[in-house]
């Protein structure tokens, strides 16, 4: 049996922590701590949410747009 180079095990390492956040995440019971942690592991790997139509970070945007432009927010600067 061939030994694994080096970029393989970094690889193997990566997809085994993204699918124990994932895991983690789908079981619905995450601290703020792992959430950190996901939002770390998304920023240190450049992912980017795509606002695409029909997409939880859609109706996310749309929602915070709305609760900006409504009087939902005060001036601290008149």
């Amino acid at each position: 049996m061939r030994e694994k180079k080096l970029e393989d095990l970094f690889d193997e390492l990566h997809k085994l922590q993204a699918t124990t956040l994932l895991d983690a995440l789908k079981s619905g019971d995450v601290s703020p701590q792992l959430h950190n942690a996901i939002n770390k592991f998304l920023s240190d790997n450049n992912v980017t949410g795509i606002k695409a139509e029909n997409t939880a970070l859609k109706k996310l945007s749309d929602g915070l747009e709305a609760y900006d432009s409504g009087e939902n927010v005060s001036k601290l600067f008149p």
